[in-house]
């Protein structure tokens, strides 16, 4: 999985620590922890292993310095 993240003038946020956690609609009580490693300028990579077709909700942060982002997205994603 990868994320890219700008400010407001889409200039890459470069050195945030960011985390994730994944809930699979039907496995609710099963969450999956992806920290995500940045890859490139404001590019960050974590594996998420799918193993179960349908709907996805990711919720986690961004931080860097005082800076917080929330991330609340919901994906319909294919298993590997």
């Amino acid at each position: 999985m990868t994320l890219k993240l700008s400010d407001e003038q889409r200039a890459p946020i470069q050195g945030a620590t960011v985390e994730l956690t994944a809930f699979h609609g039907g496995q609710a009580g099963q969450p999956q922890l992806i920290k995500m490693t940045e890859v490139n300028a404001g590019v960050y990579s974590g594996n998420l292993g799918i193993r179960k077709t349908g709907k996805w909700k990711f919720n986690g942060s961004a931080n860097k310095g005082t800076d917080l982002f929330l991330i609340d997205e919901q994906l319909n994603l294919k298993a590997n």
